[in-house]
């Protein structure tokens, strides 16, 4: 499993997965639920795991949540057009210099993505490691740094703490660093 996204009409929900299984092309399945209850989401997935890609729905958090014996079915790759949205709209409505450096240091990291799209997998790997993961890692001590000097309960602080959600999620299966895990 690697993407899932959720969009609404009305007070129901449609959720798109798609998924690779070994060297298998990649397929797709639609749900529609009747509602925005969790258990649609756990029932769809309960014979899945892998990586899992969501919005920030609270009804996938407790699919990345160890079971008893401390395994898990899922790993999280978070979503960086997530966190550049807010970003995005701190920047568009306030003109803020964080914001727009923020937005920076993540086009930056869609830069490396463009120069590797097609490529093979392990010249992408090797690319993100060399390339992405220091980036990340040094937006994640600036963005740290940006919180202790900006009021706590902005939009822009807002943003940086979407992003420094703490988790277990490192990279994907690809090696891409994960966002909002900053």
């Amino acid at each position: 499993m690697s993407v899932t996204s959720g969009s609404t009409c009305g007070r129901h929900r449609f959720e798109a997965h798609v998924g690779r299984a070994g060297i298998a092309p990649p397929g797709a399945v639609y749900q529609f639920a009747p509602d925005w209850k969790e258990e649609h989401v756990r029932a769809h997935l309960v014979k899945s795991c892998g990586i899992l890609q969501a919005d920030g729905y609270k009804g996938y958090a407790k699919l990345y949540e160890p079971a008893p014996d401390g395994t898990c079915r899922f790993r999280e790759a978070a979503c960086w057009a997530h966190l550049r949205r807010d970003f995005h709209d701190v920047w568009s409505a306030t003109g803020s210099e964080i914001a727009r450096k923020a937005l920076d240091r993540i086009g930056a990291l869609y830069d490396i993505e463009r120069g590797i799209a097609g490529r093979p997998a392990d010249i992408r790997l090797a690319a993100r490691q060399k390339h992405s993961q220091p980036k990340v890692e040094a937006l994640r001590a600036w963005a740290e740094l940006q919180l202790t000097r900006i009021p706590g309960k902005g939009d822009l602080a807002k943003a940086f703490r979407y992003g420094l959600i703490p988790s277990g999620a490192k990279a994907d299966s690809r090696g891409i660093p994960k966002a909002p895990k900053v």
